[in-house]
């Protein structure tokens, strides 16, 4: 349809219409589900009805907004999700919210994957967060599995506090091959010329072990490439903050395409780029100063010189 702005396996994610409005006041209108969504407190039907002529004008304005998800197997809208500026803030804010019968089924985690790959590929969108309460560990799951990474935890002025996740996208640059020596990235400053040549072999290498989205893609045998790759995972984690171990497990799997968890779990932990408890319950992230080729390589791997 004309409406659809995106399809995954299960779903198709598209604009909203005004016969939309029972399946919103479904949804938002869901005294529990709302617990974490907002203020906390249900829509009204007249403020699901504002909502659909505030989400048109965001089309009109921006190109995107709010969407439905309708599931292909039933024809039917079983949540919403979308990329929003509330406020009028700069940042590109990611938020869903589904019918409590289709939770805990994968829908949510499937459509924000896709809805940030729409929002890089169609928009240009390089950096999108995300807003949760710091114990609302379901949505940071969610959030995790999508590819996000966990964020600074906001101090509000009420003295709450908001945990950010982000997603932040890298260029993609055509035709690198480990013979170029010099490739020009662009930025929100210009160009920015990195020189491959001036860099150790062991970077060069390590670059190349990534695909387009910067997901390693292969572990390397040689142990100081394989090394020096582990310090792009090391930079998805946030400083001061606990994880456990299934949180440390979504992060790393949205860091690579192999699907050998444990193998780089265990690689940040011997690196003591992750530190752990002794029973695995609590891990976190170790402090470091890295040296210069370390930074010659993430400054590249950053520009997507791959």
């Amino acid at each position: 349809m004309i409406d659809t702005v995106f399809e995954t396996d299960r779903l198709v994610v598209r604009r909203w219409r005004n016969s939309d409005l029972t399946s919103l006041m479904a949804v938002y209108g869901d005294r529990d589900a709302m617990k974490w969504v907002g203020d906390g407190q249900p829509l009204t039907q007249a403020l699901c009805a504002e909502w659909l002529t505030v989400t048109n004008r965001n089309y009109q304005k921006y190109g995107y907004g709010m969407f439905a998800v309708e599931l292909k197997s039933e024809s039917r809208v079983v949540g919403f999700c979308g990329i929003v500026h509330p406020g009028g803030q700069e940042e590109a804010e990611c938020k869903y919210a589904y019918l409590r019968q289709f939770w805990g089924q994968g829908i949510a985690s499937e459509a924000l994957a896709g809805l940030i790959d729409y929002g890089v590929k169609t928009h240009g969108i390089r950096r999108m967060i995300a807003t949760t309460a710091p114990q609302n560990i379901a949505s940071h799951r969610v959030l995790l599995k999508s590819g996000m990474a966990r964020g600074e935890l906001r101090n509000n002025e009420d003295g709450s506090f908001t945990q950010v996740f982000e997603y932040t996208a890298m260029p993609t640059l055509h035709g690198v091959n480990p013979d170029q020596t010099k490739i020009a990235s662009e930025n929100k400053e210009g160009g920015n010329n990195v020189n491959l040549a001036s860099m150790s072999n062991t970077v060069r290498k390590a670059l190349f072990q990534f695909d387009d989205a910067g997901r390693l893609v292969r572990l390397p045998n040689k142990l100081s490439i394989q090394q020096m790759t582990m310090w792009a995972l090391w930079t998805h984690f946030a400083e001061n903050q606990k994880y456990t171990e299934k949180e440390v497990n979504a992060i790393i799997n949205g860091f690579h395409t192999f699907g050998d968890q444990a193998t780089l779990r265990r690689e940040l932990v011997n690196m003591k780029l992750l530190g752990r408890k002794s029973d695995c319950s609590e891990y976190w992230k170790e402090s470091h100063h890295p040296s210069e080729e370390v930074q010659d390589f993430l400054r590249a791997w950053r520009a997507g010189l791959r």
